[in-house]
């Protein structure tokens, strides 16, 4: 028998001392996307692998490709941590970028890697004629021995904090705050009321706009953080949502009386009169009665409670409940930057559509909008460096660069325009996590949006106050 060494023997004991704790099941899944191998203990453990040869690597630019990795086999209830290697038959130890994990969720992550200094171009035929897949393992987190995780209310969940002297929610500055909202209802509740979550600016504003201010209320229902079952109403008792707040700003809630926010939006945009829709705001200089429609529980602290009647009804703050917790606070997964010099397409975060000019036009001053991508000229951008941490943005059917127009107007237009390289040509590129960024324009600071967060093809491009919202951010996809 030959004699094992010390590193073999301790790796042993671990395994046998970490899988001693409580083991309830074991299971192996095959499917396309590779092999999964489950074991539940008082964590739960999953490994699992991509295909040997027919990994589906992406290429990422000339020295760098990708993969995401569907562990959705695995079952997690919650993001695991992810430990992760690379296989492959030869030239895989040059490699770097393979324990770098990014978009981690409970359904898979992704992995970059690129050849060291650059100094190898790269593709995914290479990557896969040399056999390179990703081995993993993931632990989702646990309460403590003995005493299994629910799968419905993990280990991790807490009370999300609610300042009850102005209603806000509090965020981690670089950190994304995941916090799931369960909703009650009286069963005879004579409205169909709906809610929404906003971001706030420091000074009490939304996108520059102040509570008692017209236009309060319609703005804010503009800017509500979209999520589309929560926007079309219709709640049942116990229903749960899941938001992810960007960190480091406040959040608020809003109440829509006997409607939706886009019911609202179309029919009572000014907020005016005793009729619903009506909008509601923990601040009372923004309700059209002046009244207090939107309270925090003085005995749970992370609940919401909302009063649906004009003039402030009963008082009684349970014709909606909303309560929130927070699942997890995790770090912005950092996006590496796109290469200067390439091109891409650029998809947008909250519609999946492509930023285009309209109908392929070469004139000076022809709008930008969004579009279901066909990968012509129009809607290729070749990043270009301007200095300083800026880059110029040249559409290839015409070479003319992204411009900002209308000065520092919130709303102002977007367009293509001869190349001046003045000011409002350059566009800052500043991470907003998981893969995206937020293109924000030297002159003003303001942000690449979609108009009216919108997800329809054609919708407008235009530049707007950085929200932190889906329809400010952009992907970076090589053509």
């Amino acid at each position: 028998m030959k004699k094992l060494s010390s590193f073999v023997l301790a790796a042993l004991l671990f395994v046998s001392t970490f899988f001693s704790m409580t083991l309830n099941a074991f299971a192996e899944t095959t499917s396309a996307i590779g092999i999964v191998n489950t074991v539940l203990t008082d964590s739960k453990i999953a490994s699992g692998r991509t295909q040997p040869g027919t990994t589906n690597w992406q290429r990422y630019n000339d020295y760098s490709v990708y993969v995401d990795v569907d562990t959705s086999a695995a079952q997690f209830t919650q993001t695991p941590i992810y430990v992760t290697s690379l296989l492959g038959t030869i030239n895989h130890w040059k490699l770097t970028g393979i324990s770098a994990v990014y978009s981690a969720t409970a359904k898979g992550f992704r992995i970059y890697l690129t050849t060291e200094n650059d100094t190898e171009k790269l593709t995914p035929e290479i990557a896969n004629s040399r056999n390179w897949h990703v081995n993993w393992i993931g632990i989702e987190p646990f309460t403590a021995i003995g005493s299994n995780a629910n799968a419905q209310t993990p280990s991790t969940i807490k009370p999300t904090p609610i300042d009850n002297k102005n209603g806000t929610i509090s965020t981690e500055p670089g950190k994304t705050t995941k916090v799931q909202v369960t909703v009650d209802l009286p069963a005879d509740i004579g409205y169909n009321n709906s809610f929404g979550i906003f971001k706030i600016n420091d000074d009490g504003s939304v996108a520059g706009v102040k509570p008692g201010a017209a236009n309060y209320a319609e703005t804010v229902v503009k800017n509500r953080i979209p999520l589309a079952d929560v926007d079309k109403g219709s709640y049942k008792k116990g229903q749960t949502f899941k938001y992810d707040l960007p960190g480091g700003s406040k959040y608020g809630v809003f109440l829509i009386a006997n409607g939706t926010p886009d019911q609202f939006l179309q029919k009572n945009p000014t907020n005016k009169g005793s009729e619903p829709p009506l909008a509601y705001f923990f601040d009372t200089a923004a309700n059209p009665d002046q009244k207090s429609h939107v309270k925090v529980s003085s005995d749970k602290p992370n609940q919401y409670g909302f009063e649906d009647m004009y003039g402030g009804g009963d008082q009684d703050f349970d014709d909606l409940i909303v309560k929130l917790e927070t699942l997890s606070v995790e770090p912005i997964a950092q996006t590496p930057l796109p290469t200067p010099g390439k091109y891409y397409y650029l998809v947008n975060k909250n519609s999946e559509k492509a930023l285009a000019i309209t109908g392929g036009i070469t004139a000076d001053g022809s709008g930008a909008l969004q579009w279901y991508n066909q990968k012509a000229d129009n809607f290729k951008w070749l990043l270009e460096d301007a200095g300083s941490g800026y880059f110029y943005l040249i559409i290839k059917h015409s070479g003319k660069a992204l411009a900002t127009t209308g000065g520092n107007t919130d709303g102002g237009s977007v367009v293509q325009s001869t190349n001046e390289k003045l000011d409002n040509f350059k566009w800052l590129l500043k991470d907003a996590g998981n893969g995206y960024f937020y293109l924000i324009s030297k002159p003003n600071d303001k942000v690449l949006n979609v108009e009216d967060s919108s997800t329809a093809a054609g919708a407008a491009i235009t530049q707007r106050d950085n929200k932190g919202t889906d329809n400010q951010q952009w992907r970076f996809e090589p053509v």
